[in-house]
């Protein structure tokens, strides 16, 4: 199985409308609003296609090597 595969199937058990997973990307993030509370995290972006033939996006809150731990 290959690493779309499984992303699908990981968002189907979470209740995700899912019929293909297009692509992923690791991200940064930043939030906090000045500057002693400003602070960085890693997400992971899933655009996928609903069973509708919609294109959606999905993010998942972590690395990417905490979500292949999650598959």
């Amino acid at each position: 199985m290959d690493i779309t595969a499984a992303l699908a199937d990981y968002m189907r058990r979470l209740d995700k409308d899912v019929d293909e997973v297009l692509d992923f990307e690791d991200a940064t993030e930043s939030s906090g609003g000045c500057e002693t509370c400003w602070y960085e995290y890693a997400v992971v972006r899933v655009f996928y296609r609903d069973s509708r033939g919609d294109n959606r996006e999905w993010v998942y809150d972590g690395s990417f090597a905490s979500l292949i731990r999650e598959l």
